[in-house]
């Protein structure tokens, strides 16, 4: 019954995935991180599934908004077969959905409600085994995602060292730009942490090398 800002609107497009009626549930409860009636949907459809296929529903969500399926094994501990077996029946019941030769989320709200289901512990434990995975897989982007779970799960060492790593790497093919990002996201990860000396050191040579003096200072 009222306006958006463009603002609102952009959000409500984001979130909603632009459906209809993931708007209507969005407008009708504001601020709230998951519609109840959505969330109480998602949790009906979860609570379908075997007590197994949860688990995997569970570490797919904390894998982040695009489904990599191949990590689910070695996060969860099961197999492949039973991973597939879990990826089909939540297809089944409208937790995910085949789009051409990939899986997604029907939009980002269905994963949100999964997240939504579990306890703060249970999501920071599941975000460290998911870390780990993809820092050992270390492929394109897994270890800058890898850092953010780890600073996720709590594990603040873990993370600043990584993105220590990324930003010396960076830094060494002149990629300065880029190690300066990843050295601001460095600092604030390592309040608290033994390795805010060492992000400290690499900030002030990085801002020298781009010409930021002052900020170096």
């Amino acid at each position: 019954g009222r306006p958006v800002t463009d603002d609102e609107a952009e959000q409500l497009l984001l979130r909603s995935d632009g459906l209809p009626f993931a708007v209507e549930e969005l407008l009708a409860a504001p601020g709230s991180a998951v519609p109840p009636t959505l969330a109480a949907l998602v949790a009906g459809r979860l609570a379908a599934l075997p007590e197994s296929a949860q688990e995997i529903m569970h570490a797919a969500a904390v894998c982040g908004p695009e489904l990599d399926w191949r990590l689910l094994a070695p996060t969860t501990g099961a197999s492949e077969k039973e991973v597939l077996r879990a990826l089909r029946a939540a297809v089944g019941q409208a937790l995910l959905v085949a789009d051409g030769p990939t899986l997604r989320w029907p939009h980002a709200l269905t994963r949100d409600a999964v997240l939504a289901v579990l306890l703060p512990p249970e999501r920071a434990a599941l975000a460290g085994r998911v870390a780990r995975v993809l820092a050992d897989r270390a492929g394109p982007d897994d270890e800058l995602r890898a850092a953010e779970l780890f600073v996720e799960s709590g594990e603040t060492d873990a993370a600043v060292t990584l993105l220590l790593q990324l930003a010396r790497r960076d830094a060494g093919r002149g990629a300065l730009r880029s190690a300066e990002h990843l050295l601001a996201t460095a600092t604030e990860a390592a309040s608290g942490s033994r390795l805010v000396h060492a992000v400290t050191a690499e900030r002030v040579t990085v801002l020298t090398l781009v010409g930021r003096a002052a900020d170096a200072l």
